[in-house]
């Protein structure tokens, strides 16, 4: 597992629930086609990698909830930076799209509570 990989699964996430939650089904996040599924697999992984006993970053470091935070927190400040006031849904910790990216990943079961 890469840093590069989980930012991209944080940047894919939360730019699909953004864009969903404006009610676009579909938005293009990086040259590609993202949708729901986009979303789910990447939280999905995001989950694994946190819980597996081997869950280590290529330079060794431990996917920790610490790092995940940190990794979050930054992912999220990049969205916003390049975010028109006009055009984004606010992203702090109180709305949905952050919301699926910090409870999540830290259920047991890693199933969404509705």
């Amino acid at each position: 597992m890469t840093e590069a990989g989980v930012r991209l699964n944080l940047s894919v996430g939360l730019n699909y629930i953004e864009a969903w939650l404006r009610g676009t089904g579909a938005v293009p996040i990086n040259s590609l086609m993202e949708d729901d599924a986009s979303a789910k697999i990447s939280r999905a992984q995001l989950w694994q990698w946190i819980r597996h006993p081997e869950g280590n970053l290529e330079d060794g470091r431990k996917m920790s909830a610490d790092l995940y935070r940190k990794l979050l927190d930054e992912e999220l400040a990049k969205l916003q930076a390049a975010a028109s006031l006009i055009s984004r849904i606010d992203l702090s910790a109180r709305t949905p799209a952050k919301a699926s990216f910090v409870y999540v990943p830290f259920q047991k079961d890693g199933r969404e509570r509705v």
